[in-house]
């Protein structure tokens, strides 16, 4: 059974409701391999120890990292998602985070579409990007294993990729893209998950082993 908060994104509720969970904006580092065959990437190394600190301390984590684009794509976002609306006729439901019973790892999609059935992810580059994504025509690498996160946590059949620039010409200002995994794409990445959140549990134990 799928848990879903309907805490606003970034109150301290929302966070201590992802407290020490895998999440989506975390989905890269999650999958990330080291530079030597059979090593451990240093950012999913990081990640892990993160997330087994979260758990021990119960300690919110701060959330110091933004900058001018990610203010401006939170500012857009609600337009973005009613453009989407007006265009697609989709109504967009908006949650908090979410997650499995029982299960430690969740996300926070931006909005489930067609009775749950769907997800949107809601991006407002500036204009350059958002272009690039048109013409690439798919779910930019950047953001392909966050996307691919969300649709395996909520168990939906697909996403639809949304950029926005309002800058753009009136027909190029919002761009769409129904990513549907395959069933290969969501078994190796269970894989991946399922090990990493497993680490997560040894490391924890690990650390409080040393605690005694």
């Amino acid at each position: 059974m799928l848990i879903i908060s309907q805490h606003e994104q970034k109150t301290p509720e929302w966070y201590a409701d992802r407290l020490g969970k895998a999440t989506g904006s975390h989905a890269q580092e999650i999958q990330a391999k080291g530079k030597t065959k059979g090593t451990e990437a240093s950012t999913r190394r990081n990640y892990r120890f993160q997330l087994a600190l979260e758990r021990i301390t119960g300690k919110i984590p701060e959330d110091t990292f933004t900058n001018k684009h990610i203010e401006r794509g939170n500012e857009l976002e609600k337009f973005a998602r009613m453009a989407y609306e007006i265009q697609t006729g989709n109504m967009v439901e908006e949650i908090g985070f979410c997650y499995p019973d029982g299960k430690m790892f969740g996300c926070s999609p931006d909005g489930f579409i067609d009775n749950r059935m769907g997800l949107v992810e809601i991006k407002a580059p500036i204009p350059k990007i958002h272009y690039s994504y048109i013409q690439d025509n798919k779910v930019p690498n950047e953001y392909y294993w966050q996307v691919l996160h969300n649709v395996f946590v909520t168990n939906c059949k697909y996403c639809d990729f949304i950029s926005y620039n309002e800058d753009m010409p009136e027909k190029l200002k919002l761009f769409v893209f129904r990513f549907t995994p395959t069933d290969k794409e969501l078994k190796d990445y269970e894989t991946e998950l399922v090990a990493f959140v497993n680490d997560v549990d040894a490391l924890t134990k690990e650390i409080l082993d040393k605690c005694k």
